[in-house]
């Protein structure tokens, strides 16, 4: 990533919304909560006291409450620990890839404190049936709606105007959930489109949430007027009618935030819909609506494993080779010898194979860069888009045909280095004094090193089958682009992130060829015998 990339206005203002979002915002938002929790939690206690008031109701929703108050303030200090590592801990590395809002979006996101984060807030979420999950969800929104709308219809209930009062919030929350399908199943090709549907569907979310909050604190009132006399009378109706009061006061506070809330994100989507400034893009729609068009390459680093899991293996066949002439230094014994030189053999045609992988991986990188070049352009051609994503997808077959194959070879490689292993015991064993030279052989030194050799062996294997699988999606993902035409438009900022990632890979990759040829030629000369012991070792 280059410094100029790091540094762009756009991004600098993305990670400062960030960073002010995830620790000054949320942690005000929290006090909030907590407070309301703290009369809420007291009114629900006092009430569990009163065998009246249905206290198991009242306990239940107080351990509710309780839990989700506990999850939400682990998974704000969850936000505050990435946003420790990714803005201050981590603040002084020199590549911009590996701190900042890259690694609180990619290092922290799948490390196991991220995931925890990520999975407290799914069941947070849940909980509170869905409190705007977003454009691509459409359960928890219209979950949320339609239980408003029915404790809408539990508090008017008794009242000859309750259906009077569910008919219009019933028909916006329709309507509603009507926009929330078509956002998801229709063919949009325009991302302004998206985000003047999603202004409307928000407008509505806010129109149900002010008739409701509206209606219900009215109703609220209204009861509380009616029944003031009978209220004063008993200090537990006193009781019950500050509860009233405390019942008012958090459906103001909870109902008018969330709406001031809605309304910032219409307005700001709204403008980001009607121009192309950075700013308005990440204050309205973070990454929202382009999600589906454009994937990110993964992390250059399983590629980058070749070379280390290769010199494992070929340190470990290396002391092989060595064991045995130590065991057969008085009786030599050239079957074995020659059976682990031909495993070395294979090992070698593997780094070959290893290094053909990462120039593949490379000229990927480096295609893939191309496609989102046209996918970037503000007004571009048909033709362009066609063919630039026909070959990306063409390529990109290529590229899984290379690593189902070298999936296959590794699997044979491993086989026949088991085998390898195994026999030469037996050989040792078969020659001349061979239950001696077996046990020379079979030391515990030797026997750790044959389980780390089958260890490395399944661990590059497993590296081929990730790489493979990515690859397949990645082909899947540019033969949907090519049928649909091509994304008409994504946000600066996104496309900054992707360029970002995808030229990571050529730019570190240009030591790897030399790397890669070292691995396939002999490195016993590195070998010398240790005076101390007399045993072989490596330096």
């Amino acid at each position: 990533m280059s410094a100029s990339a790091a540094n762009s206005p756009s991004l600098v203002l993305w990670s400062a919304v960030t960073l002010v979002d995830f620790t000054t915002i949320n942690g005000v938002l929290y006090g909030f909560s907590f407070a309301l929790y703290c009369l809420s939690a007291r009114s629900l206690y006092l009430q569990s006291k009163d065998p009246d008031s249905h206290p198991r109701q009242k306990i239940v929703m107080l351990i509710f409450t309780s839990l989700v108050m506990a999850l939400g303030l682990v998974n704000l200090a969850g936000d505050t620990r990435g946003v420790q590592l990714s803005f201050v801990n981590y603040a002084d590395r020199s590549d911009p890839h590996r701190k900042g809002l890259f690694f609180l979006l990619g290092d922290f996101a799948n490390a196991n404190i991220g995931l925890v984060d990520m999975i407290l807030m799914i069941v947070l979420e849940s909980l509170l049936m869905g409190i705007q999950a977003g454009h691509s969800s459409l359960s928890s929104p219209v979950a949320q709606l339609a239980s408003q709308v029915w404790r809408l219809w539990i508090i008017w209930n008794m009242s000859r105007y309750s259906t009077l009062t569910v008919i219009v919030p019933g028909l916006a929350l329709l309507a509603f959930g009507a926009l929330q399908t078509a956002i998801i199943i229709l063919p949009l090709q325009s991302l302004r489109s998206l985000q003047w549907l999603g202004v409307t569907s928000e407008s509505l979310n806010v129109f149900v949430d002010i008739v409701i909050t509206v209606l219900i604190i009215g109703r609220i009132i209204a009861v509380r007027r009616h029944n003031s006399q009978a209220l004063v009378q008993s200090h537990s109706s006193s009781s019950s009618g500050n509860h009233y009061t405390t019942v008012i006061a958090m459906l103001v506070e909870s109902f008018g935030l969330l709406t001031l809330w809605q309304i910032g994100e219409i307005v700001t989507i709204a403008i980001a819909a009607k121009t192309t400034n950075a700013t308005n893009e990440i204050l309205g729609s973070f990454l929202e609506g382009s999600e589906p068009y454009i994937r990110l390459p993964p992390d250059e680093q399983p590629f980058f494993k070749f070379t280390d899991l290769l010199n494992e293996i070929l340190n470990r066949l290396d002391h092989f080779y060595l064991a045995i002439v130590s065991a057969e230094d008085k009786n030599p014994f050239p079957e074995a010898l020659q059976l682990l030189q031909e495993t070395r053999a294979n090992a070698a045609a593997q780094a070959s194979l290893a290094y053909r992988l990462v120039f593949t991986a490379i000229q990927f990188a480096r295609n893939y860069l191309d496609v989102l070049g046209v996918l970037m352009d503000e007004n571009p051609g048909r033709s362009d888009i066609f063919g630039e994503l026909a070959y990306g997808a063409y390529y990109a077959g290529i590229v899984v045909k290379e690593y189902g194959k070298a999936e296959k070879e590794m699997a044979k490689f491993g086989q026949e280095t088991v085998a390898a292993v195994k026999k030469i015991p037996q050989m040792l064993n078969d020659s001349q004094g061979g239950e001696s030279k077996k046990r020379e052989f079979l030391t515990a030194e030797n026997t750790q090193v044959v389980s780390d050799l089958l260890r490395v062996i399944s661990a590059y294997a497993t590296v081929i089958r990730e790489c493979l699988g990515y690859y397949k999606q990645m082909e899947k993902h540019l033969t949907d682009l090519k049928e649909a035409g091509g994304p008409c438009e994504i946000s600066e900022q996104e496309a900054q992130l992707v360029l970002v990632q995808a030229k990571v890979l050529p730019q570190r990759a240009t030591m790897l060829p030399q790397q890669m040829r070292s691995l396939r030629s002999p490195r016993l000369h590195l070998l010398q015998q240790n005076p101390e012991n007399g045993r072989f070792c490596a330096v």
